[in-house]
């Protein structure tokens, strides 16, 4: 039996079939041409053979039920840079499918190239296989888009408007207000501003991103002048679920901010998830941060947080800061060579209540290891800090200041050479309720490795460790502190007592060591 013109275009169909020819020339409109053909039958797919296929200045706008199936080919742009474009735009278009793989790009590039990808407000029902980005503004940006699911997003060079601070979503992946999506994988190379960004909607919609998961982000940043490079950046969002970031150079590997104002405008942060975190020689400038999460709008505070494990190696101000969080859970945190010369805390909590940390080790940090600062309720196991300050020789392994009802279960420091010494091991400042369990100091000496314990109500040890009696902080009778190297000889005492309180207080040793 005979078919008609319009059964076909519901099946798939070549582009060909409408001219075009795949030989980098300006097919624009014979590709918008075919888009339409096929949206007027009712719906159908169209296949685009492998080949270079131009588009010149125009903007191809995608229709409702239009699938494509790409065979390994490229849909590039030759707009001007500076011109604000969408190579393709979906808006209101829903219920397709783009299977194979595609890239999307433009011949002009610079530093204010304003050429984005693909964009679109309002698309539903939507998936893409697998799609890669480059020489562009922006990659994939969705507006108010629902219920889509995306394999491999992947992008290189997105650089546009690099010297516009204010151009944030310069982004291979854009989120504002988006609900029910499902993306496998992201891959970003050479970035001025965040792969993955989940940004705010027209403010006086108000609408935050919500139920959206992703399954692994890999990014490397590109270094400029102005480097804002990051992995992963959280504006807008609740219920967020990010398995993997794997970062490396730029401005930071996770960063997840409300910016002042943003409450008023019906924005929040709220139940986030990312599984681990990993950060490599996050440098890029004096600002750089492995994992950065702080809460500038002081009407609402980042809540519900958790992250399986951080791993940064590498970064110009914190391995890690959180600031302003409500019910943050961490499990690990782990930070190696936060000692360049703009470089501050290994871990550093600010304003952070009611939150867990697992396991901190931090491995080489210009000034404390961890600092705990106007913290309530907040109670970490185990840390660990290992040469704390080998570039400034005037800090702590850990600080405490103004914390309520917080806790360490068990602090060990150790030095390992010459210059690398902590002044303290632990200093607690103007504390309610700090609660520390055993505390291990090695290496240093005497007036390098002290404990300054001062101003707080409730002190517990589960012991204290140092190769001297205390000659420095103030200490309450009964307080002790083992020998941590301990010989076989009568001269030699386990330890010393705290006699009569006092700063530091009298020290008596008790019990010989038989030789």
């Amino acid at each position: 039996y005979g078919r008609n013109v319009q059964l076909k275009l519901q099946e798939s169909v070549s582009v060909m079939d409408f001219g075009l020819l795949g030989d980098g020339s300006d097919e624009g409109v014979k590709m918008q041409a075919a888009i339409d053909a096929v949206n007027a039958s009712g719906g159908g797919t169209l296949r685009f053979p492998a080949g270079t296929y131009g588009t010149g200045t125009a903007q191809i706008n995608w229709k409702s039920n239009v699938s494509a199936i790409f065979d390994a080919c490229t849909i590039q742009s030759s707009v001007a840079v500076g011109v604000a474009h969408s190579v393709i735009d979906t808006t209101g278009a829903s219920n397709w499918h783009w299977s194979g793989h595609v890239i999307i790009q433009n011949t002009n590039v610079g530093a204010t190239l304003k050429c984005y990808g693909v964009t679109g407000v309002v698309s539903t029902f939507c998936s893409i296989e697998s799609i890669h980005f480059q020489n562009l503004a922006r990659g994939l940006e969705m507006d108010l888009w629902e219920d889509c699911t995306f394999r491999a997003i992947s992008g290189s060079s997105i650089i546009g408007q690099l010297k516009s601070a204010s151009d944030l979503i310069s982004s291979v992946l854009i989120f504002n207000g988006c609900k029910r999506i499902v993306v496998d994988s992201v891959r970003a190379v050479g970035i001025a501003k965040p792969a993955v960004y989940f940004a705010v909607s027209t403010p006086a919609l108000g609408i935050d991103n919500e139920d959206i998961s992703i399954g692994q982000i890999n990014s490397t940043s590109v270094l400029t002048a102005e480097n804002l490079g990051i992995g992963l950046g959280i504006r807008s969002g609740n219920n967020i679920t990010v398995g993997t970031v794997t970062h490396r150079g730029g401005y930071r590997a996770v960063a997840i901010q409300l910016e002042s104002g943003d409450t008023a405008l019906g924005f929040s942060l709220s139940n986030l998830t990312v599984g681990e975190v990993n950060a490599n020689d996050v440098t890029g400038n004096s600002g750089s941060s492995g994992v950065y999460v702080n809460s500038e709008d002081g009407a609402n505070r980042i809540s519900k947080t958790t992250i399986g494990s951080i791993n940064v190696d590498g970064a110009s101000v914190w391995g890690a800061y959180f600031s302003d969080c409500d019910y943050l859970n961490i499990g690990a945190i782990s930070a190696h060579n936060i000692n360049a010369a703009t470089s501050l805390e290994g871990v550093k909590f600010f304003s952070v209540k009611y939150s867990t940390v697992g396991n901190i080790l931090v491995n080489k940090a210009r000034t404390s290891g961890l600092r705990m600062d106007t913290c309530t309720t907040l109670a970490i196991d185990n840390v660990i800090v290992i040469d704390c300050n080998e570039a400034n020789s005037g800090s702590d392994g850990v600080r405490t200041d103004s914390c309520v009802t917080c806790s360490i279960s068990k602090v060990t420091v150790e030095t390992t050479g010459a210059g690398n010494a902590h002044t303290r091991a632990v200093e607690v400042n103007s504390d309610t309720t700090m609660v520390l369990g055993n505390v291990v100091s090695i290496g240093g000496n005497a007036s390098e490795v002290t404990f300054n314990l001062t101003a707080f109500t409730k002190k517990t040890y589960g012991g204290f460790y140092d190769t001297v009696a205390p000659t420095a902080g103030t200490w309450a009778a009964g307080d002790k502190v083992h020998n941590s190297a301990p010989a076989a000889s009568t001269a030699t005492d386990m330890g010393w007592v705290c006699t009569a309180a006092g700063a530091p207080g009298t020290w008596k040793g008790f019990g010989d060591i038989s030789a």
